[in-house]
């Protein structure tokens, strides 16, 4: 649209600076190349978690990712003690890595040269502690013949 020399005068003597625009630049001199027509500088690459087939629902959801139980079998256990053994001994646990052998755990225990437990090395025991539940002194008397009374509780010191 052209502009007409009328309203040209009257933009440069309403103009502070009439070299800055008024808001509304022309389309050919504001952008030299348009926006849409830029080559793209950057290409992200796709990663592997778009791939649905790979990335399943469960390995995603992070609300369920619960500690997982580890699970040693007999002969991974009597593995461990015999390596334990063999570096005791210093003949190495590289040794009984590369021979391969499945061992018995009760075999194991018996050739131990030194025992895994003795009266003073005790293997780990659970602790088991036992709750003494009593009314709590902040708790006002209960009606004889409620339906359901609910009572505040504390552990006994």
């Amino acid at each position: 649209m052209a502009k007409s020399a009328f309203w040209n005068s009257v933009r440069k003597a309403l103009t502070v600076n009439p070299k800055i625009s008024t808001g509304m630049p022309d389309a050919k001199e504001f952008r030299f190349i348009a926006p849409g027509g830029q080559p793209p500088t950057h290409v992200p690459q796709d990663p592997l978690a778009n791939d649905i087939a790979q990335n399943p629902y469960y390995g995603r959801d992070f609300r369920r990712n619960y500690p997982r139980l580890a699970v040693y079998s007999q002969e991974e256990v009597a593995g461990l003690i015999a390596a334990k053994e063999a570096l005791a001994i210093g003949s190495g646990e590289s040794a009984i890595a590369k021979t391969g052998e499945i061992f018995s755990l009760t075999e194991v225990l018996k050739n131990a040269k030194s025992p895994l437990y003795t009266p003073t090395n005790l293997p780990p025991t659970p602790v088991v502690r036992k709750f003494r539940w009593v009314n709590s002194s902040e708790q006002p008397p209960v009606p004889e013949g409620t339906y359901w009374p609910t009572r505040n509780m504390k552990i006994e010191d």
